[in-house]
């Protein structure tokens, strides 16, 4: 038993040593990683979230001739092996027709583009705030509230 032991903690030392010893991740490497691998460059990022916007608005029927947006964090939120998201206050104006404005959700998706998994318009939220809560994080639902109420 003592032999195994002291093996065991040879070949340990042995491949610490090589620079091959697996490493202990911790739930913050992991987050990192998942934010490194998905986020866009930071050359990118705003070109990448305002086609992406552009392209979920005009889908929607809604041709935005200005788009505006704020980021609710600083930067994304990062759950598990999920994409990175962020949370932005969206308005956009379009052509003919009247603005639109209101909570939106991202995900930022192989460092090339972001999917809109989520808005909730300044008129739905006024309406039923609670319906907030089961998509954005607890710290923005007073900011996204006041948002909707000034907007």
């Amino acid at each position: 038993m003592k032999t195994g032991y002291f093996l065991a903690i040879a070949a340990a030392a042995i491949l610490s040593l090589s620079g091959t010893a697996p490493s202990a991740q911790t739930p913050g490497d992991n987050q990192a990683a998942q934010i490194t691998a998905n986020v866009p460059r930071a050359r990118d990022f705003e070109r990448f979230l305002m086609r992406d916007l552009h392209a979920y608005f005009s889908a929607q029927g809604i041709e935005a001739w200005a788009l505006e947006y704020e980021l609710l964090r600083d930067g994304p939120t990062q759950s598990g092996a999920s994409w990175p998201k962020y949370y932005l206050w969206v308005s956009a104006t379009p052509v003919r027709g009247v603005r639109v404005s209101g909570a939106v959700r991202v995900a930022a998706i192989e460092r090339q583009r972001f999917e809109i998994t989520d808005f909730v318009s300044r008129e739905d939220i006024l309406a039923d705030p609670a319906r907030l809560e089961s998509v954005f994080p607890a710290a923005l639902l007073g900011p996204i509230r006041s948002k909707a109420a000034g907007d």
